[in-house]
């Protein structure tokens, strides 16, 4: 973002800074009676709402660790040494075969975020938490 704006006021952007400047005033208040359309389309909850999203799918997540992966996979084809005889019954091949895997030892990296009830406990959860 820095640099973005050294080029549009025409300075280098090791030459140029840009302080932070923290949100002084509150945001306006809401009238009664405001359709719910017109809140979404506040810049700071819609992006409190990305942010909520997003801590969503990833407690969805990990919590499809808990779960084996099944895959099931077929292969099919025709195999000769002559090429009158490719497409005849005798000369088709295949295959099918299945796996099964399943987490035995993840050294806890999972278990964290989704079996403890109460407040949020990893530092991401919390920041999006107090920010909503």
């Amino acid at each position: 973002m820095r640099t973005r704006v050294a080029v549009l006021v025409g300075k280098p952007p090791a030459d140029f800074t840009l302080p932070p400047l923290p949100l002084t005033t509150p945001p306006p208040p809401i009238p009664v009676g405001i359709p719910s359309e017109l809140l979404e389309r506040r810049p700071d909850i819609a992006a409190a709402e990305r942010r909520v999203a997003s801590a969503n799918a990833e407690v969805g997540l990990a919590k499809t660790a808990y779960y084996p992966l099944v895959n099931i996979m077929g292969t099919g084809g025709f195999e000769s040494g002559s090429i009158t005889t490719l497409l005849q019954g005798p000369s088709a091949m295949w295959s099918i075969g299945g796996s099964l895997v399943q987490t035995l030892f993840d050294g806890a990296a999972g278990t964290h975020s989704t079996t403890r009830p109460g407040p949020p406990t990893t530092p991401k959860l919390r920041r999006i938490v107090r920010r909503y």
